[in-house]
């Protein structure tokens, strides 16, 4: 099966906001837009050589503008411009190909795997940046975690353990585990009147 190019939609590759609000609205698949685009780019703007265009019309061609100018047909330059330009557009039409389904689906193949690649690539990378943002804040988070257990309720508990757990994923990028889970232990039994944190502190654990 084979597609026309001039149905894929120009300028694929730069989408406005609107666009990309009504492709998420819809959930179109990005990977299909990115594939269809490299089929069908924008063309480039360049000034047309019109004395050219004039001198390659058919005598009988020219001669019949010519008559219809002495005549006084109204807009005459305007529907001679139209023509012209059409002669653009069949010129152009002949540089297009119709595309293979296949190398579409091709195309929209490899523009999943680059997508997926580079998101992982971005999740790792956001990742590390906020390891290390936790790195340079550890003392402050170390003061917040014993702040929110000696509040002693539901909700600072919750907040301690998000804290405990940022210091442990710190510590497992850092390969100090070994030092994470002794003060893991003498936070336990720091907390052992406090079965609801000491509960929350061994799941942690089990993650492990």
């Amino acid at each position: 099966m084979e597609i026309p190019v001039k149905i894929i939609p120009e300028n694929l590759e730069n989408l406005n906001s609107k666009l990309d609000c009504l492709i998420n609205l819809y959930r179109v698949n990005i990977d299909w837009i990115t594939g269809a685009s490299k089929f069908n780019k924008t063309p480039v703007q360049k000034d047309v050589n019109y004395s050219k265009l004039i001198d390659e019309l058919p005598k009988e061609k020219k001669n019949e503008y010519l008559n219809r100018l002495l005549q006084g047909e109204l807009n005459l330059s305007i529907k001679f411009k139209k023509a012209l330009n059409r002669k653009i557009e069949n010129t152009d039409e002949k540089k297009y190909k119709n595309i293979n389904l296949k190398e579409l689906l091709k195309s929209v193949k490899e523009n999943e795997v680059i997508r997926v690649r580079a998101e992982k690539e971005q999740a790792e990378f956001n990742r590390i940046k906020k390891l290390k943002e936790i790195g340079e804040k550890k003392d402050v988070i170390l003061k917040e975690i014993d702040y929110h257990i000696d509040k002693g309720s539901g909700k600072s508990y919750d907040e301690a353990l998000e804290r405990i757990v940022a210091l442990k994923e710190l510590a497992i990028y850092e390969n100090d585990v070994a030092a994470f889970k002794e003060w893991l232990d003498r936070l336990t039994k720091k907390v052992k009147n406090k079965p609801a944190m000491q509960k929350r502190i061994q799941s942690i654990e089990w993650q492990s």
